[in-house]
């Protein structure tokens, strides 16, 4: 009976043993992986040293004026600035949401972004959630998110895909990567408040200015009803127009009737038209497979 015992503790420890063993191959493999893109990572970062864009928008009116006398045409203007004289940019995102009633942590997230094709690059600086890579390019009808897992998960798996519309994405996000940006929030802003101030239910005013991050900005607050199908997540809406950039919203805070923050995004060290190309957006030079 104690050989018997002896056996089956024997093969007990050999089987933890080939267990450890085959973790430790799996998660060297994975390590090398990554560490194999990387001398393609730095190529795709040098690709983009392109001369930067030198035109600037020119101020007709000034726009404290347009933005007392009429907000919608401020951001209509914004808007206009944008889709003028912005092809691509890089930013560090701060962003706070409320999910199903639960405020998270404020998000620090690196962003590469470029208009076309419509192109979304995230890396996560903190806090390490779920994922600390994400990649969104709309090409050839491609509506699919690539992400790569952080933590432990990231050593064993080196690429998650979702479609855009994978209702899993509203459990860590109040929108998808589909509607992020300068240009398609504005987009947006413009078609719902045109909407609205036509029936009537448009509400926007000029605060007084000013000063976030080291820098002078417009404000307005913005209100929409709720209960008549407008495409806004905020009754409340404070934005935040930078002067010195174009004037685009470079801070946004949503709010509920009761005064909680739904949605914080601030964009700081925005840097435009830096001649991002094609290849900073590959899956390749991310570190995921295609």
């Amino acid at each position: 009976m104690w050989q018997k015992l002896r056996e089956q503790g024997s093969n007990w420890y050999c089987r933890i043993g080939l267990g450890l063993a085959i973790c430790t191959v799996l998660i060297v493999l994975a390590s090398s992986n990554r560490c194999a893109d990387q001398s393609y990572l730095n190529q795709a970062f040098a690709a983009g040293d392109a001369p930067l864009y030198s035109e600037e928008p020119e101020m007709q009116v000034e726009p404290e004026r347009l933005g007392g006398e009429d907000p919608l045409g401020l951001i209509r203007r914004a808007q206009e600035n944008y889709h003028k004289f912005v092809r691509d940019y890089t930013c560090t995102l701060i962003k706070q949401e409320r999910i199903k009633g639960h405020l998270k942590a404020p998000e620090k997230i690196d962003v590469w972004f470029k208009e076309d094709p419509f192109s979304v690059l995230m890396i996560w600086q903190k806090p390490k959630g779920p994922v600390d890579t994400l990649l969104y390019v709309e090409k050839d009808g491609n509506r699919t998110i690539l992400v790569h897992p952080a933590g432990l998960a990231g050593l064993l798996v080196r690429t998650v895909r979702r479609d855009i519309d994978d209702p899993r994405l509203k459990k860590s996000s109040l929108r998808t990567p589909a509607g992020f940006g300068f240009g398609r929030v504005l987009d947006g802003m413009v078609k719902t408040y045109e909407e609205a101030d036509k029936n009537g239910d448009l509400v926007i005013e000029q605060l007084d200015n000013k000063v976030l991050d080291g820098r002078e900005c417009l404000v307005l607050r913005r209100k929409l009803p709720m209960d008549k199908g407008y495409d806004t997540l905020y009754p409340i809406l404070y934005i935040y127009l930078d002067k010195k950039q174009y004037l685009l919203p470079t801070r946004t805070e949503g709010y509920d009737t009761a005064g909680n923050l739904i949605g914080c995004y601030r964009y700081l060290d925005v840097r435009f038209n830096q001649g991002l190309t094609d290849e900073r957006f590959s899956p390749r030079a991310n570190g995921l497979r295609d």
